[in-house]
């Protein structure tokens, strides 16, 4: 998620915390959330060989990752760097709020939108605007232009030093594994190896 750690992960947050159906590991440096691992435990019966029903647990977990601490730029920056198919959409933030959930009526005019908001993308908006339509095409996009930047950054990083993308959650964590992995002379020693690793 892009951005989770600023914005995402406090609606994230609210909702599992008010559960007591998971368990919640977060990970996080100098008060900013880097991720967090989700987990939920069933308890389901299974039959084994001899017809005997047993109570058995399984566990479930999500880890969330904040793709910003990878790259960190506006999302619809990183879709016209890696010029991926799907690109990160408008959206009236400012005209948003709870009296609003089930509006459909015109759509919003041009200034609840950012003020940098390209006028071309806002005349393509059909004049009819139903909030929950719009709303969940804007989520859609969003999550298929992130995983579209995630998915070339990852091939072009694996293809030019052969490290996986998702071992580090930092680009600083990935610079070093790539710094060690190509570049570093081990003739060289490492003046405190440990002062360099970070997450």
């Amino acid at each position: 998620m892009h951005n989770l750690g600023k914005f995402d992960i406090y609606f994230i947050l609210n909702v599992i915390c008010n559960s007591n159906k998971y368990e919640v590991n977060i990970l996080s440096r100098d008060d900013l959330i880097l991720s967090i691992v989700i987990q939920a435990s069933y308890k389901v019966e299974v039959n084994n060989k001899k017809g005997v029903y047993k109570e058995k647990t399984i566990k479930y977990s999500i880890k969330l990752v904040d793709s910003y601490n990878i790259l960190a730029h506006k999302l619809s920056d990183l879709c016209r760097t890696f010029d991926t198919d799907t690109t990160k959409d408008i959206f009236p933030y400012k005209f948003i709020n709870i009296n609003k959930l089930f509006y459909i009526s015109n759509k919003p005019d041009i200034s609840y939108y950012n003020p940098d908001v390209d006028i071309n993308l806002y005349n393509q908006i059909p004049s009819k605007w139903d909030y929950k339509l719009i709303t969940l095409d804007y989520l859609e996009k969003d999550l298929i232009a992130l995983y579209e930047v995630m998915s070339k950054f990852s091939e072009y990083i694996f293809i030019n030093y052969s490290i996986q993308v998702r071992s580090s959650i930092t680009i600083t964590s990935l610079a070093l594994k790539i710094h060690l992995s190509t570049f570093y002379n081990k003739d060289i020693p490492l003046i405190n190896k440990n002062h360099y690793i970070m997450i």
